[in-house]
Order: C-alpha cells, then sequence, then structure tokens
C-alpha cells in the first residue's frame, strides 16, 4: 500500500512513471497464493533501477524504431560492459513498454529512440542471459504470457541475472511496503 505522494528522491518525470505504476497496480495486481508478485508492474517497482536519459552522441548508429528489445540486447551483447535493460519509458506522453541499454553509471542508452525518454525504470540483466533467455521463449523478458514472467511473478528474479545498474527506485516513506 502508498500514500498516494512519490517518494523523495525522484524527478519530476520519474514521480509521473512511478505514481502511475502504482496506481496502475491497484487495478491489475492481483497476487496468486504463493506468489511473489501480482503483475510485472510491481516486480518493476520492487527490483526495477532507474536510468538517467541520455542524449545521442554524434556518430552513434541508431537502431530501427519499433526493434526495441532485438535492436538493446544486440547493442548490450557487442560489448562495452552494458546490460540489457527491459522495463518502461516515458516519452512525455506515457509509460511506454520499452528496452534499453543500461551502463555502469546508470545512464539509459537507447538505440532506438532518438529523443531520449524523460524516464527509464527497467530491469537490467545480463547481456547474454537476456539474449538467451528470449532466444529461448522467443520474445521480451516482461511480456505478459511469456513463461519466464510467469516464473518470477511466482519466485522473483534470480539475483545472479541482475545487474547492479541504475538506482533502487525509493520507497515511499509512509506506509508499508510495495
Amino acid at each position: 500500500m502508498t500514500t498516494g505522494l512519490p517518494p523523495a528522491g525522484l524527478s519530476p518525470a520519474e514521480s509521473v512513471v512511478v505514481t502511475s505504476l502504482e496506481l496502475d497496480i491497484v487495478g491489475v495486481s492481483e497476487r496468486r497464493n504463493g506468489w511473489r508478485y501480482g503483475s510485472a508492474l510491481e516486480l518493476l517497482l520492487d527490483v526495477g533501477r532507474l536510468f538517467r536519459p541520455t542524449p545521442w552522441h554524434s556518430g552513434e548508429l541508431q537502431g530501427d524504431a519499433g526493434r526495441c528489445y532485438i535492436e538493446s540486447v544486440s547493442r548490450a551483447c557487442a560489448g562495452d560492459g552494458l546490460a540489457y535493460v527491459e522495463g518502461l519509458a516515458w516519452d512525455g506522453l506515457k509509460p511506454r513498454r520499452h528496452a534499453w541499454c543500461g551502463d555502469a553509471a546508470g545512464a539509459a542508452i537507447d538505440p532506438t529512440w532518438r529523443d531520449p525518454g524523460t524516464a527509464y525504470l527497467g530491469l537490467p540483466v545480463d547481456a547474454r542471459t537476456a539474449s538467451d533467455l528470449m532466444g529461448h521463449q522467443g520474445g521480451p523478458l516482461l511480456h505478459d504470457g511469456m513463461p519466464l514472467l510467469g516464473e518470477w511473478l511466482r519466485h522473483g528474479v534470480p539475483g545472479e541475472l541482475l545487474v547492479d545498474c541504475g538506482r533502487p527506485v525509493p520507497r515511499a516513506s509512509a506506509g508499508p511496503s510495495r
């Protein structure tokens, strides 16, 4: 349960994303008996990380719009110590399901949006592992109906898959935890 007030330490755009997710969770999260999470949104708020929007650098190759999952996992696997991150990015209109790369400093490196989103909240996963898991299940990690998401909702995300980058979502200062 939350207080309705965004926790301190969030940018205005991050506050919109976190508050939006908290409100959506009330409507969509129905935790099954014994499951850790009721929805991917609840999972993201618990173990997801916030990433700082980063502008494009001149000379960078832009991936194909609409192919954020494959472009992001490909870029992260190419090296540079990047994590594959899947979650939600706010484009100024609403939070959208999206994928990008995250670096050790917490920057969102978005290979498909020329203009970066204003807030990024996602699950940073080891790039090679993410590629293998996506290939095995035939799609993104956190989409409804994917077998892996069901396992993670039931048992949680195995800690060894996560990359320590970005920053945790601050908890509301009052009220029970999410």
